[in-house]
């Protein structure tokens, strides 16, 4: 981890409360990927696809809400 300890920390906080997150939304494989990230950084260190991984689950997260309008409609000024 080249965050250091703050860094470190947050990304934990951030990892714990994305796993929680999911399992009340009761998306259950996102969270076992969560939860097999942890393991895996026990003995490994970080790498870009857990990097990768963690960024799709943030973005599961906040893309919740879907648009079915007109794109069009979505965009105009």
């Amino acid at each position: 981890m080249r965050v250091g300890l703050i860094g470190m920390f947050c990304l934990l906080l951030q990892m714990v409360k994305n796993f929680m997150q999911h399992i009340t939304r009761r998306e259950v494989l996102i969270a076992a990927v969560l939860a097999s990230i942890c393991v895996y950084w026990f003995s490994y260190s970080f790498t870009p696809e857990m990097g990768f991984m963690i960024g799709m689950s943030i973005a599961i997260l906040n893309n919740s809400e879907h648009y079915d309008g007109d794109v069009e409609e979505r965009f105009a000024w």
